[in-house]
């Protein structure tokens, strides 16, 4: 079990290290969605060399633009409504 850190030993040495501020959390979900994180009865361990896999590990793509037609698509919704009230 050498090797083996909590997600909020990892979290405490990122934060030191580089002063950017991680959370328990952000280190042991990045390792479980890599399948790196391990679990020894309800203790969550994450091995000191999977910490530079999961510092890479891409964080989540912007959410799309909204429809430049969302507008006209209310527009139209509410044109319907009127009609079928009539």
């Amino acid at each position: 079990m050498d090797g083996l850190l909590t997600p909020k030993a990892v979290a405490d040495r990122i934060s030191r290290s580089t002063g950017v501020t991680v959370t328990a959390r952000t280190v042991w979900e990045r390792a479980r969605a890599m399948g790196l994180g391990k679990k020894v009865g309800r203790t969550p361990l994450v091995h000191i060399d999977d910490v530079p896999k999961i510092l890479e590990f891409p964080r989540r793509e912007p959410p799309p633009e909204p429809n430049k037609n969302s507008k006209t698509l209310a527009a139209l919704r509410r044109a319907r409504r009127l009609a079928a009230r009539k």
